[in-house]
C-alpha cells in the first residue's frame, strides 16, 4: 500500500507545473484518521518519512472507513476554501478519493465491505452517502475508486469489477477488484494517475551511458507527460478485455522510441 501511494504521487507530481499544482493528500485510517501529508508538505519525502509512523499496528473494532473519508472530504473542502482565487470565478467542487480496502472476507464482491472478518457486511455505497452529507452536502461531485486488496492470486476467479456506477447525483464510485501478485496495486495506482490526469508514457531505448568505471552501456529512461491539456472527458477508454492491474491496461498512451546518434561522417557537406 505505502509503495503504490508513494508511485500515485510520484507520477502526478512530476507532471505539474509552478503554475498548476496537483494537491495529493495520503491518508490513513487508524484508530482515528491519520493525515499522512498535508498541502504544505506535497514531495515524496514528506511520504517516505510519515509513512512509517502513521501504519496502523492493530485491528479496531470500531469503523474506521466513514470517519477517514469524511476528513478527507473536510481537508479537501478546506483547501478549496483558503485556494484564495478569484471570488467572481465559478469552480465545480469535484474531488477524487482512492480508497485501499483489504477484503476482509474472501466472499467480498460488488459493494460489500467487513471492519473486520467476523463483522457483519456493510455497503460501502452507504458509507460514502453519509460520509458526504456529513461533511458538505453541497459538493458538486465525488468520485470514489475502491481498491479492493484481495486474499489470493491472478489464478483465482475474482468478483466482477463495477465501474462508474452513480450512487447519487453526486456521487459516483468504481470497485477494482486487486489480485495479491507483488506489483498488481502498483500497477493499479499507475494507471489511476494517468487516467485522472491524462498522462502518457515515453520510453526512449538505447540511450549511451558511462559507468563509474568508464564501461559504456545503454539504458532505457522513462518519461510521463500530461496529454493535450489536463483532464480530458471524452478521452480514449482503456482496453476492455484487460484489468485495471495488468501492466498493459493502458498500452495504447506508450511510446517507445530508440536513440540513435548518428556520425557526423554521414552528414552531407561534411
Amino acid at each position: 500500500m505505502v509503495q503504490s501511494s508513494i508511485e500515485f504521487c510520484r507520477i502526478v507530481w512530476d507532471i505539474q507545473s509552478a503554475a498548476r499544482k496537483h494537491i495529493v493528500n495520503v491518508m490513513v485510517a487508524g484508530a482515528t484518521p491519520i493525515l499522512v501529508n498535508d498541502t504544505t508538505k506535497q514531495s515524496l519525502q514528506s511520504l517516505e518519512q510519515q509513512f512509517p509512523h502513521a501504519q496502523p499496528r492493530q485491528a479496531y473494532a470500531h469503523d474506521r472507513i466513514q470517519p477517514t473519508i469524511e476528513h478527507s472530504l473536510k481537508s479537501f473542502v478546506d483547501n478549496d476554501n483558503n485556494d484564495g482565487g478569484d471570488d467572481n470565478k465559478i469552480t465545480l467542487k469535484r474531488c477524487r478519493i482512492i480508497l485501499i480496502a483489504v477484503a476482509k472476507h474472501p466472499g467480498e464482491k460488488a459493494f460489500e465491505f467487513h471492519n473486520n472478518p467476523n463483522d457483519p457486511v456493510r455497503d460501502l455505497r452507504a458509507i460514502v452517502y453519509q460520509a458526504v452529507a456529513n461533511t458538505d452536502p453541497s459538493l458538486d461531485h465525488v468520485q470514489v475508486d475502491v481498491l479492493r486488496l484481495l486474499p489470493y492470486g491472478e489464478s483465482t476467479k475474482r468478483p466482477s469489477n463495477i465501474l462508474s456506477k452513480q450512487v447519487s447525483p453526486q456521487i459516483s464510485m468504481s470497485i477494482y477488484n486487486i489480485p495479491n501478485g507483488q506489483h498488481d496495486l502498483k500497477h493499479a495506482m499507475r494507471h489511476l494517475a494517468q487516467l485522472y490526469y491524462n498522462i502518457n508514457v515515453l520510453h526512449i531505448s538505447n540511450i549511451p551511458m558511462k559507468s563509474a568505471g568508464q564501461a559504456q552501456s545503454t539504458h532505457t529512461v522513462t518519461l510521463f507527460y500530461q496529454a493535450n491539456g489536463y483532464h480530458l472527458i471524452n478521452q480514449q477508454e482503456p482496453l476492455r478485455n484487460l484489468c485495471i492491474h495488468d501492466p498493459a491496461y493502458l498500452k495504447y498512451r506508450e511510446i517507445k522510441l530508440v536513440y540513435s546518434k548518428r556520425s557526423k561522417k554521414a552528414l552531407p557537406g561534411k
